[in-house]
C-alpha cells in the first residue's frame, strides 16, 4: 500500500510542474519615444513595445499603470496597433486594460501614446509604466516596470511665431508698395479625447487582469488525487483476494 502511495504522490508533482512550466509568460515591456527632444506645446508619440516573447500560448491581454507629470504634458489620446484593440482607460488612476483579435508570441508595438508637451514645461520630463502584466487567457504574468525620457527644449511655438509675425510686419513698413497681409493664425489640435471602451471603463480599468488558470488546476488536482485513491483501493482488493485464493488452496 504505501508503494501505491509513493507512485501516486510521484505522478502528482509531476503533473504540477509541467502544468506550471506550460503556463510560464516570459516578456519585456520598452517604451520608445518617436522624439527624444521637442519643443514646447509640441506632439510626441510613446510606443509600449512587447520584446523578448517566450509564451507557448501567446499573449492576448496587456494591462498597466500609465504615470507622466500632467502639469507639463497633455494626454491627447492611446491607440492600440498590430491588432490590438484601443485600451479601456481609466483617467483617475491611470490604469489601463487592452486585449488583441488573437494571442501573439511575437514581439510588437501593443500600444502608441500621443503626448503634448505643454507652454511651461519643464526641461526633462519622465514616462512610465508600472504594475505592468501581461495573459494569454489562462494565466498571467507580472512583469518588470518600463520608462523613457523626454527633453522639452527652446521656446514655444507661440513665441516663436509671434518672432515670426513682429519680423513680417516690420518687413511690410518698410515696403513701399503695399502687400497683402500674411495669415498668422495657428492652426493647433486641441483633441485630448482619450480612447474609451463604450462601456464601464472606470470599472474594467480599475481591475487587475483576472487569472483563470487556478481553477483549471484544482480539477487537475482532485481528478489526479481520486485516480490515485482509485488505485491504491484496487490494489488493495487484488491482495485480499489473492490471499482468500491462497487459502482455499491450502484447505
Amino acid at each position: 500500500m504505501k508503494k501505491f502511495l509513493k507512485i501516486g504522490i510521484v505522478l502528482l508533482t509531476v503533473v504540477l510542474v509541467c502544468t506550471y512550466a506550460y503556463a510560464e509568460i516570459k516578456c519585456k515591456v520598452e517604451l520608445k519615444s518617436d522624439k527624444k527632444e521637442v519643443a514646447k506645446e509640441t506632439e510626441f508619440v510613446v510606443k509600449v513595445d512587447l520584446a523578448d516573447v517566450e509564451a507557448e500560448k501567446g499573449i492576448i491581454t496587456l494591462g498597466a499603470t500609465l504615470e507622466y507629470d500632467d502639469a507639463n504634458l497633455e494626454l491627447v489620446k492611446l491607440e492600440g496597433k498590430n491588432g490590438w484593440a484601443n485600451p479601456s482607460y481609466n483617467e483617475e488612476n491611470g490604469k489601463f486594460v487592452m486585449d488583441r483579435n488573437e494571442p501573439t508570441t511575437e514581439g510588437e508595438t501593443a500600444i502608441e501614446i500621443t503626448f503634448k508637451s505643454k507652454d511651461t514645461a519643464k526641461k526633462d520630463i519622465e514616462v512610465t509604466l508600472k504594475e505592468v502584466s501581461v495573459a494569454n487567457g489562462d494565466d498571467k504574468s507580472d512583469l518588470e516596470d518600463a520608462s523613457t525620457k523626454i527633453t522639452i527644449k527652446g521656446d514655444s511655438k507661440k513665441d516663436n511665431t509671434t518672432e515670426e509675425n513682429k519680423t513680417s510686419e516690420n518687413t511690410t513698413k518698410e515696403n513701399t508698395t503695399p502687400i497683402s497681409k500674411t495669415n498668422t493664425n495657428i492652426t493647433r489640435n486641441t483633441n485630448t479625447n482619450v480612447a474609451k471602451n463604450t462601456t464601464n471603463t472606470a470599472t474594467v480599468a480599475s481591475t487587475d487582469i483576472p487569472k483563470a488558470g487556478d481553477t483549471n488546476i484544482v480539477t487537475m488536482v482532485f481528478a489526479i488525487a481520486t485516480a490515485a485513491l482509485c488505485v491504491l483501493y484496487f490494489g488493495k482488493l487484488n491482495e485480499i483476494k489473492k490471499k482468500e485464493h491462497d487459502m482455499n488452496i491450502e484447505k
